[in-house]
């Protein structure tokens, strides 16, 4: 993944994931997840 430094102190970072059987519950389809990170540091 790559982390993007906004400030010294405050970064971004994407975060991407393919969930197969998901819940591990049949009947429900794969899933593809996209989310962002965010930290800081005090």
């Amino acid at each position: 993944m790559y982390k993007a430094p906004m400030t010294k102190e405050i970064s971004l970072q994407s975060d991407m994931q393919f969930v197969v059987n998901p819940g591990a519950v049949t009947g429900l389809k794969d899933a593809f997840v996209v989310g962002m990170r965010f930290k800081m540091a005090l």
